[in-house]
């Protein structure tokens, strides 16, 4: 009965975030839908949606970073008050996340080459139309992505590393989430080896800085790719890398996961805030 209870007592609070996550999203799509109704007696015709879903995300990702960072069960605060590592292990860190983001967008493509399995076109339109309003792109470059590290890095693992349980369960908890989340089959897979990536980085520093920033520069490069490619659909990585996009996959997926082994496992008195192998039986 007490391994029980002390299973429930680590989940409680990151079920929290993702709750309160959940909530928000859908209080800040009814918000900004009453609020249109209530002043033009009508909704927003359909061309204007990605206008809408962009004034909803940012409404909702302020919400949510307010109240996760307002309770102090996620150490939210002190989450951005230092990198938690040396400044070249923080760029090491960032690196390891640049080339996993690159190896899993090759990754897909080829996906989208073998087995025709690509983005939901209504999703693709409406993601690319809030990439182009500046409303989303707020909400796609800063809000959302701070929001995204608050809640799936800072709001599930925080309380389960407060707790010291095993290192694999928050980090691949909050990595199988932020790919759930993402709710389209293409970007699941994507998001989750993605999550993984930044889920060890914060688990090894306890700080959101990097991933952080790191999240905000890939969606930023994203967007500023649509905003300035009307074929945006069009574009391939592969067709930057040449033949053998698979090899390069494989490079690139090593090169990141020797970072990052180095990164987990250093010890020196300049690595990190949250040192391995400080867990319980959990």
């Amino acid at each position: 009965m007490k391994g029980i209870a002390k299973s429930v007592d680590v989940l409680v609070w990151p079920l929290v975030a993702v709750l309160v996550y959940l909530a928000l999203q859908f209080m800040g799509q009814f918000v900004v839908q009453t609020v249109e109704f209530v002043t033009t007696g009508k909704g927003q015709p359909v061309e204007d949606m990605p206008s809408v879903v962009g004034q909803a995300m940012t409404v909702s990702s302020l919400l949510t970073i307010v109240v996760l960072i307002a309770l102090k069960q996620f150490g939210l605060r002190r989450a951005f008050a230092s990198l938690g590592c040396s400044f070249k292990n923080a760029v090491l860190a960032f690196v390891a996340i640049v080339v996993t983001i690159i190896a899993t967008n090759i990754f897909n493509e080829l996906i989208d080459e073998w087995f025709g399995i690509k983005m939901d076109e209504d999703y693709q339109v409406l993601f690319e139309g809030m990439a182009r309003s500046n409303i989303g792109m707020l909400a796609l470059c800063l809000l959302g992505p701070l929001c995204e590290e608050i809640v799936f890095r800072g709001g599930i693992m925080h309380p389960m590393m407060e707790r010291k349980v095993r290192p694999w369960m928050p980090i691949v908890l909050s990595s199988l989430i932020f790919g759930l989340a993402h709710g389209n089959l293409v970007q699941i897979l994507f998001a989750a080896i993605v999550g993984v990536v930044l889920a060890i980085i914060y688990y090894r520093t306890g700080s959101l800085l990097i991933t952080t920033i790191a999240h905000v520069v890939n969606n930023t490069v994203t967007v500023m790719m649509i905003r300035t490619n009307a074929d945006y659909a069009d574009i391939r990585i592969e067709d930057y890398v040449g033949k053998g996009p698979m090899i390069v996959v494989f490079i690139l997926l090593a090169a990141s996961a020797v970072m990052l082994t180095r990164l987990f496992w250093m010890r020196t008195e300049e690595s990190f805030s949250h040192p391995v192998g400080d867990y319980s039986e959990v």
